[in-house]
């Protein structure tokens, strides 16, 4: 999952084995730098898993964008792997119920919150 505003990133990355959060504080060099790492308890890695071969995000479009305001802020959620389905979408000023489920799901293991971000175009 990809934030982006004005040039600067911030991607979460939830692997097999661990969870990453990327800044890119240069945005002339976009040069991505590890801000927080911690590693998946096998148990974790099973459950995530299985969680995201039951969702049906195959269904989602390619982009989600509201009309009417810009502030340059999207959201990127990729999703692929070993038996998932690879699909990439665009979320601006916009969500739904299957991004909005994968962004708690990756927030939920980011345990320390001073590096967890929060949608404000998240479903309540």
């Amino acid at each position: 999952m990809e934030y982006s505003s004005w040039g600067y990133s911030t991607k979460y990355c939830l692997t097999q084995d661990s969870i990453l959060l990327k800044v890119n504080k240069n945005v002339v060099e976009k040069k991505m730098e590890d801000l927080y790492s911690r590693a998946l308890t096998k148990k974790e890695s099973v459950k995530i898993y299985q969680f995201l071969t039951s969702l049906s995000y195959d269904t989602l479009k390619d982009e989600y964008i509201k009309q009417g305001i810009y502030d340059a802020t999207d959201i990127r959620v990729q999703l692929y792997g070993d038996g998932l389905h690879s699909k990439n979408v665009l979320l601006y000023i916009s969500t739904t119920a299957i991004t909005d489920t994968i962004e708690k799901l990756v927030q939920r293991h980011i345990l320390d919150t001073n590096f967890q971000l929060r949608n404000l175009h998240a479903l309540q």
